[in-house]
């Protein structure tokens, strides 16, 4: 029998949804649940995403997906979301705090004042990324400025889809993509950047490993094949951020532009080519990057 099956896990900010789609990108069967984000347990004020429910929902809506087709001709499995949030996890694999939401308000002042760290026209030559309060960044400064007493602990820090094929492998990698919405690389490398981290006192052994979009990641466990019915041993594929792969899904050529409507609205295109000095942070031109030699802009 043909295996001709991806389960695709997608986390958006609305809505969690588990879909299965063949090769002609023809969607055989899908389920989704509603998403939002929760109170913070420890601040109330704050908003944070329950990463418990949200996997709780992903389980559930495989296992009606995968009881519609036929598990034998599932191939791989993939997981994808919106950017920037993540968490720290103990080496014991333990989550030590819950998710951050980028629609949370507490790194507001933390971007504000992020000169205190780095000069923001250095940060933004180095990253490209433009200075949203809710990025990556900002949430570790965070943490290290109101819970050093998770620093302590910390192993790794997950981004949102590593932390659901964390879930499904037991393997801790990020992936190249989530790691560009965050605040924290190099665009001359496609690497998290070691002066920035040590400027915001992290070390880069923190974020661990990066995986190409495409690269298997690890396979599915026992018993995440058990909670999502997903046969033992499939392979799950890092894919990546999901507002810089529409650009791929538009069908859109390098150099033409594509606007993307959804959570996000953002105009994009496909270049080899970027600037990132100080009239383009001040024009708000933020290029991003998902494979070398391309780079959005």
């Amino acid at each position: 029998m043909s295996r001709d099956i991806v389960i695709v896990f997608d986390c958006g900010a609305t809505n969690v949804r588990v879909i299965a789609i063949n090769s002609k990108g023809e969607i055989v069967s899908s389920e989704s649940y509603a998403n939002n984000p929760r109170p913070d347990p420890f601040y109330p004020a704050y908003r944070i995403w329950d990463i418990n429910e949200i996997w709780n929902k992903m389980c559930l809506a495989s296992k009606s997906v995968l009881g519609r087709i036929k598990a034998e001709e599932v191939l791989g499995v993939t997981v994808t979301t919106f950017g920037v949030d993540g968490t720290l996890f103990g080496k014991d694999g333990k989550m030590l705090y819950p998710v951050i939401s980028w629609q949370c308000e507490r790194t507001n002042p933390i971007m504000a004042e992020i000169g205190k760290y780095i000069d923001l026209t250095d940060l933004y030559k180095e990253n490209g990324v433009l200075p949203f309060n809710f990025n990556t960044i900002n949430k570790l400064i965070w943490f290290a400025e109101k819970r050093p007493d998770i620093l302590n602990q910390s192993y790794r820090f997950l981004f949102m889809p590593s932390i659901f094929s964390y879930l499904l492998t037991g393997e801790m990698h990020n992936d190249v993509t989530m790691a560009g919405t965050s605040m924290l690389t190099s665009l001359s490398t496609r690497r998290f950047s070691e002066n920035i981290l040590s400027r915001i006192g992290f070390s880069e052994s923190i974020m661990g490993s990066l995986a190409e979009a495409g690269t298997i990641t690890g396979i599915i466990t026992q018993k995440a094949s058990a909670e999502t019915s997903i046969p033992v041993n499939t392979p799950v594929v890092a894919t990546g951020h999901d507002t810089q792969f529409a650009i791929f899904g538009s069908g859109a050529e390098k150099n033409q532009p594509v606007l993307s409507s959804g959570t996000w609205e953002i105009l994009m295109v496909r270049a080899e080519e970027f600037k990132t000095g100080k009239e383009q942070l001040n024009l708000a031109i933020p290029p991003n990057w998902i494979l070398n030699p391309d780079c959005i802009i």
